[in-house]
């Protein structure tokens, strides 16, 4: 009878006390964890060039290539890889608590675990330590996305209307529609996102993050803006895509790169420019000292996305076979061959 009463006892203490502690594990999930105002979670090159690459807190998190893209991380030697989940993520962006990316499981070539999966699109958030509590922002196919702050600007995709430039929270809340045009939001600099017009010009613009008010930088035709501290970087087609950069009032134009560029990418440190030349016999992955303006070439051939961390510049073949990892510090170039991890 008493060892009734004692489990009886026992039970109505630690029934409810496991309850609440469940009970706060469940709130601390949900707890969203905000950022300051001026967070940029990749940077503008990386994400042009595909966003497969974004390095936060001594760790890159990737597109593993080897993987049919599937999300991976690393340290900032290529090495202790780890594999985060399932989804193939493009457009990586990651903060100290998240990674956000867009699921892309509909493109993949290999069979996935989750059937669900295989066929689901959108943008996620995720755990950045573990890979856990899955939040959907936007469920439909969606184009290049960056955070600022605490909020996703994205390009947001619908079968009737196409692609239009979208906003939404990372907490899932306060989705906006910004503009009918198709924009390209990677570029900020002091609280404006800088941009290429993407419809009925290409001129470049600036739009305030606070009252998304815009107004005109330069008045031209220009691809892949990137705003740093020294000016503003562009690949002008009105200069057989020579890549230039122009200061904050569209002045004081400068031609880097008098060749055809079909993508580029700013190191991490700002020193150096890494570039692909198209069009011709010299197709080759250029780069160039922004110090002392010394041009390279590091690879002869066709090239794209190109994506740089601290240490290493990423590149792909134009036929998407090989990946390779360059080293600008000692000219080191070798191919990248993550492992897979099942």
């Amino acid at each position: 009878m008493k060892k009734k009463i004692i489990i009886r006892l026992l039970l109505i203490i630690f029934i409810p006390a496991i309850l609440i502690a469940l009970v706060i594990i469940s709130k601390q999930n949900e707890q969203v964890h905000y950022n300051k105002k001026d967070y940029i979670g990749n940077t503008a090159g990386n994400l042009y060039n595909g966003g497969t690459f974004c390095e936060q807190g001594g760790r890159v998190y990737f597109s593993n290539f080897n993987d049919d893209g599937t999300l991976y991380s690393m340290d900032l030697e290529c090495n202790n890889v780890m594999k985060i989940n399932d989804d193939k993520a493009r457009y990586i962006n990651v903060d100290e608590n998240y990674i956000y990316y867009s699921r892309e499981n509909n493109t993949k070539v290999k069979p996935t675990k989750s059937i669900f999966l295989f066929y689901c699109s959108g943008i996620y958030r995720i755990d950045k330590n573990n890979g856990n509590n899955t939040l959907q922002l936007y469920g439909e196919p969606s184009g290049l996305l960056s955070l600022y702050g605490n909020t996703i600007y994205y390009q947001h995709y619908s079968a009737k209307i196409g692609i239009q430039f979208y906003s939404v929270d990372i907490d899932k809340k306060n989705e906006t529609r910004l503009s009918d045009s198709p924009i390209l939001p990677a570029s900020y600099h002091e609280g404006s996102m800088y941009f290429a017009g993407a419809d009925v010009d290409h001129s470049i613009y600036a739009m305030n993050t606070k009252d998304n008010t815009v107004k005109s930088i330069l008045n031209s035709n220009c691809y892949m803006p990137i705003a740093r501290p020294e000016g503003i970087y562009y690949i002008s087609l009105e200069d057989n895509y020579a890549l230039c950069r122009i200061d904050y009032e569209g002045n004081n134009k400068t031609v880097l790169i008098d060749e055809f560029c079909s993508t580029y990418n700013i190191s991490i440190d700002g020193n150096y420019i890494f570039y692909q030349v198209d069009g011709g016999d010299n197709n080759h992955l250029g780069q160039i000292n922004l110090t002392t303006m010394e041009k390279k070439v590091v690879l002869d051939g066709d090239y794209k996305q190109i994506g740089c961390t601290s240490n290493f510049v990423f590149f792909r073949d134009y036929n998407g076979v090989d990946v390779y990892a360059y080293k600008p510090q000692n000219g080191e170039l070798r191919l990248f061959q993550p492992p897979v991890i099942k």
